[in-house]
């Protein structure tokens, strides 16, 4: 009988462990999705400042890329054309 409830008292023991590892998972999971959230979105205002800075200088998104053909010329055919 003794050894029952000693094996009975290191089932509850584990199972504690058990939760108390779950629930601090938990909690850091859900304080790095918050703060991975906020960088993300930290991220994508910079995208969208800088694509309003390239678009101000001449520059347009083509793509996924940013194209700076489409809506200004080549820095060394500017250069040739004031040669003429």
């Amino acid at each position: 009988m003794e050894s029952w409830s000693c094996t009975g008292t290191a089932i509850w023991g584990l199972q504690e462990v058990f939760f108390w590892v779950f629930a601090t998972a938990l909690i850091l999971g859900n304080i790095w999705a918050i703060w991975a959230r906020r960088e993300a979105m930290t991220f994508l205002e910079g995208l969208q400042v800088g694509e309003t800075l390239a678009q101000r200088h001449g520059f347009s998104l083509g793509g996924r890329f940013w194209d700076n053909t489409a809506n200004r010329r080549p820095c060394a055919y500017e250069a040739l054309s004031d040669l003429e």
